[in-house]
């Protein structure tokens, strides 16, 4: 009985394939001056050359007719485009473009054929407005627009009672966590420094604002180039490979801004927990990572829940389908983002399912494994610093070895190269852990010269010792000098190589040391330039740098780095994935992109901000205050 199932099954399969194979035949042999049939709107509305989408609009629009995509190549992406009849299987087109009938013997067989019959087939899914059937039946995206509209709902609510609120009006227990979601209290908070709340007074800190966001910016452009890469089609995609310049390599070298965030934050993380320490002379160690998970938490697992539901109802397109393909995964692995393990789940490759929240993840492993050294940093300060330079150590070791191991190109767009570098280097935190470090070791010097100045004390003698080495001008101008020159040699590295794409993007013009030695130094001489630069801004020198990073201007902005960080990428691939003709790359598109990406996600991010992140951060706060009432309330205040 199963083998004659298995037989009906198989006679079935061949009777579709002869059926779609005939469709083919017949459109192809359709006289010219047939306008109307669907035979003739096969091949009008079918795009058989390479990057083109045909008309997506009228193939989806015609009864019988579907949109399929060939997919020749995923980065870049490059197509063809049939509008295909129904009855045609994704099985029918791999043998039918793999055999000698008429369809393989069109225009498609010459693209075919060039890329040795590598090719993947989608048919696209439509997600639609006027298709929006699903969406009854679809729990996580019912929940999500309930979870919303009560957000906005309590955030109005909050609001109103605030602004009756009296200065004299102590807040009952429940108002206290009510007027967290008041948009009053939380737009007040996005116009202040951060810095200087934490601080509690104006500090050459706040030049940390100005670099935040500088950083931000960088990926921003970074990613406009990357996701139109990845997540569009581009006609002149030869010209602008080989098209590279000092200038390009401004863009090519903007992943060195996520180093940038790892710097900030393993300063921040030491200089703020020893401060803390020095005032109150205790510290629960348990909820100093209590307060960082919460920190996290909220926009990453509402992010992961937007993608999971909504994003898919949002667009339609040739391309949207792909991106429904990309974020599948988040049904799979979106626990391993509130874990921060996405870096290793699954099989130790990890996964992207939410885009940047892999820095997320990483820099929590970060902060999970620096906290011990502080603390072993507070009882024997030579300990400390081995510890924080054996982590650098570590990044170098590793790094090096798995370019060694695998054989991996330093330019991580390489021709094979991509999946060795995303999953067992650039994601991993043993390899990444370099700057964080270094950051930490710079708050150490910055830490201990305030407390020698205050007081006279030596917390750390090295650290004041060369702190105070600093306070000439010979070595401060040297170190800053050295600073500028490894940040050029770090991003200026890869010039050379970059000009020599090879014959299919392999890069060979360096060797394999050469490659190890690259990828093994970047981060740790990144970072170290990153300290020679701002350490003697940090201890009052360079005014007119701090004087600039520090303006007021940066602090809403730098406010919002987070959600912009979290969203930017979403506002892209909306803007890609519908696109119905293929982009020609050049410096105005790209600028234009940037811009009105930078803008957009600015925008987007206010709500974010104002309704999810700094709410849930103030209900933290709130909650594990001891005075949460004067912690509060702050209405009438700057």
């Amino acid at each position: 009985m199963k083998l004659y199932s298995l037989f009906l099954f198989y006679v079935a399969a061949q009777a579709a394939l002869i059926e779609c194979q005939n469709e083919w035949e017949i459109a192809f042999n359709n006289p010219k001056n047939d306008s109307i049939s669907k035979y003739s709107k096969m091949i009008a509305f079918s795009g058989f050359d390479i990057d083109s989408f045909g008309n997506y609009g009228e193939c989806i629009s015609t009864p019988d007719l579907q949109y399929t995509i060939i997919r020749l190549t995923e980065t870049p992406t490059k197509l063809i485009t049939l509008c295909s009849p129904k009855i045609c299987e994704i099985e029918d087109y791999y043998t039918i473009l793999q055999s000698n009938s008429t369809v393989s013997q069109y225009k498609i067989s010459e693209v075919i054929h060039s890329q040795k019959n590598k090719f993947h087939l989608l048919a696209p899914l439509v997600w639609i407005s006027r298709e929006f059937n699903g969406i009854y039946s679809d729990i996580p995206t019912i929940l999500m627009i309930i979870f919303i509209t009560s957000i906005i709902a309590i955030t109005l609510y909050a609001s109103v009672k605030d602004h009756q609120l009296t200065n004299k009006e102590k807040p009952s227990a429940f108002l206290k966590y009510l007027l967290c979601f008041s948009l009053l209290r939380n737009l007040k908070m996005l116009l202040r420094s951060r810095s200087r709340d934490k601080l509690g007074k104006k500090d050459p800190l706040e030049l940390l604002n100005g670099l935040r966001v500088l950083a931000n910016a960088w990926i921003i452009l970074y990613h406009t180039i990357r996701y139109m890469w990845v997540g569009g089609v581009i006609s002149n995609t030869k010209q602008f490979a080989g098209n590279v310049s000092p200038k390009t390599m401004i863009v090519v070298d903007a992943l060195f801004a996520v180093d940038i965030f790892f710097w900030i934050s393993g300063f921040l993380c030491a200089f703020l927990l020893l401060s803390e320490l020095h005032k109150t002379n205790k510290l629960d160690w348990k909820m100093v990572y209590v307060h960082r998970v919460l920190r996290y938490l909220p926009l990453n697992i509402f992010m992961i829940w937007f993608i999971m539901s909504l994003w898919k109802y949002m667009g339609e397109g040739p391309l949207w389908s792909l991106g429904e393909y990309t974020f599948e995964g988040c049904k799979e692995v979106w626990w391993s983002h509130i874990l921060f393990i996405s870096n290793f789940y699954p099989n130790g490759w990890g996964n992207y399912c939410s885009g940047p929240s892999w820095s997320i993840t990483v820099d929590m492993q970060f902060f999970i494994v620096t906290i011990p050294m502080i603390y072993i940093y507070t009882k024997n300060r030579k300990i400390g610093w081995l510890c924080l330079i054996s982590y650098v150590l570590v990044s170098v070791i590793s790094s090096g070895y798995i370019t060694y191991a695998l054989d991996m190109n330093a330019v991580n767009a390489a021709h094979g190269n991509h999946d060795k570098w995303s999953y067992y280097y650039y994601n991993k935190p043993y390899c990444r852990i370099a700057p964080y470090a270094i950051g930490t070791l710079t708050a150490f010097i910055v830490f201990s010269y305030r407390k020698n100045r205050e007081n006279g004390t030596y917390y750390d003698r090295f650290s004041v010792s060369i702190a105070k080495a600093i306070n000439n001008n010979l070595c401060r101008y040297t170190l800053a000098t050295v600073g500028i020159l490894l940040n050029a040699l770090v991003l200026m590295g890869l010039y050379d190589t970059y000009r020599f794409p090879g014959e299919n993007n392999e890069y060979p013009y360096w060797s394999k040391w050469q490659n190890i030695a690259y990828v093994a130094l970047a981060k740790p001489l990144f970072g170290f330039a990153l300290s020679c630069i701002f350490l003697p801004a940090f201890l009052g020198y360079f005014r007119f740098l701090t004087k600039f990073l520090s303006l007021d201007f940066w602090a809403p902005l730098e406010r919002l780095t987070f959600s912009v960080y979290m969203v930017h990428y979403l506002i892209m691939f909306y803007y890609y994935r519908q696109q119905t003709e293929a982009y020609f790359i050049s410096d105005k598109t790209i600028n234009a992109n940037f811009l009105s990406f930078m803008m957009i996600s600015y925008i987007v991010a206010v709500p974010l901000a104002t309704l999810i992140e700094m709410p849930f951060n103030s209900l933290e706060k709130t909650y594990f205050s001891k005075e949460p009432a004067q912690a509060l309330n702050n209405k009438k205040t700057e």
